[in-house]
């Protein structure tokens, strides 16, 4: 019988019809690649409650987190993952405390960056359901 899948959470941040991406550090788990900012959900916490707390953790912001708007799974080496998407309204400035860079991305240049494989889907079902617009 498999593992129950970690439940993940990311934050689908759009300004200006631009994705905010985040650059994983060189000492995490997949250095270098990009993915939507977010992170595990702990015991006793709703979606939009460990999504708050993990931008407040790692980027030292603080947001409006919303409804579901993608949901993928996905199994690393290191284990099986259900990343759950939110829409996210930024209220304050950000600062890196957990990743190496960010980019405000426009949609025709995603392919420029080497997505973490759990987000690939995320991002497509965002462009596919016009939510990326």
């Amino acid at each position: 019988m498999g593992e129950d899948p970690r439940i993940v959470t990311a934050a689908v941040l759009i300004e200006d019809s631009r994705l905010l991406l985040a650059r994983r550090a060189p000492h995490d788990r997949l250095p270098g690649y990009w993915e939507l900012p977010g992170g595990k959900l702990e015991p006793g916490e709703t979606p939009q409650e460990c999504l708050a707390r993990e931008l407040r953790e790692e980027l030292a912001m603080t947001a409006e987190i919303g409804e579901m708007v993608a949901e993928t799974l996905h199994k690393y080496a290191h284990g099986c993952f259900r990343l759950i998407a939110l829409k996210t309204v930024r209220l304050s400035e950000f600062e890196l405390l957990v990743h190496d860079r960010v980019a405000w991305v426009a949609r025709d240049e995603i392919g420029e960056y080497r997505l973490a494989p759990a987000d690939v889907a995320l991002v497509d079902n965002l462009i596919a359901s016009g939510r990326w617009a």
